[in-house]
């Protein structure tokens, strides 16, 4: 079941209104671009650019199986996060090839980046063989999986209402969409060095399952959906 089948899940009432977890729409993405790469400033997508990061967040907008959600203080978005079933990166990849590659001619000081060197030389790469195997680039979405497990892509909280809880309650709501999705898991990466967001996820249950460098993955067994 796709994440737009879910009613959306009401928060606490405070003195500016209601409070609402909710689907992210096309209209939430001129908040939640800026929300994004301010989140992960230093990491890559955010450096290519905010047409890329635009570009990023419609193609999981346009996936039947992803889960998008924003926290809406009233009338603003606070918070989102966002993720789809493992799996996701060779779809996504074919799909952002051209504006990756627009991304790099027009900031090319990233194509020096150690961490464009890292990501995106490999991507590019894979992404090409792709296409000269017939894979094709642009391919408009990822095919329905058969994954149990789920990945949580990004989470962001704007700093205006921080200490709120409000990424407590965000991951709470994604966990519990995915869960009632009948997926048996979510999993996610993070940087070593973010220690505000490991202790987030720490506190909500996930654990530390592999450690690749300065990335860690991070990991959680979901109930039965009810």
């Amino acid at each position: 079941m796709g994440a737009r089948a879910f009613a959306a899940h009401h928060a606490d009432t405070g003195p500016r209104g209601a409070l609402v977890i909710r689907e992210l729409r096309e209209a939430d993405l001129a908040e939640v671009v800026p929300l994004h790469r301010e989140a992960f400033r230093g990491a890559l997508g955010p450096m290519l650019g905010e047409r890329y990061v635009r570009h990023f967040l419609r193609w999981f907008l346009a996936q039947p199986q992803a889960v998008c959600l924003v926290y809406d203080f009233a009338g603003e978005v606070a918070g989102y996060a966002f993720g789809a079933p493992d799996g996701y990166g060779a779809a996504l990849n074919r799909e952002l090839l051209p504006t990756v590659v627009l991304a790099a001619l027009t900031h090319p000081h990233i194509v020096l980046h150690r961490h464009f060197a890292g990501k995106a030389r490999g991507r590019l790469l894979g992404a090409w063989r792709r296409v000269t195997r017939g894979g094709g680039v642009g391919t408009p979405g990822m095919a329905a999986t058969s994954s149990t497990r789920f990945s949580l892509t990004g989470i962001g909280v704007s700093p205006r209402h921080r200490k709120r809880k409000i990424g407590q309650q965000l991951l709470a709501a994604f966990e519990a969409r995915v869960a009632a999705g009948g997926f048996a898991s979510v999993c996610l990466d993070v940087y070593a060095d973010n220690h505000a967001a490991r202790r987030l996820y720490e506190s909500m249950g996930w654990q530390l399952r592999e450690e690749l460098g300065r990335v860690l993955v991070y990991d959680k067994q979901l109930g039965s959906a009810t």
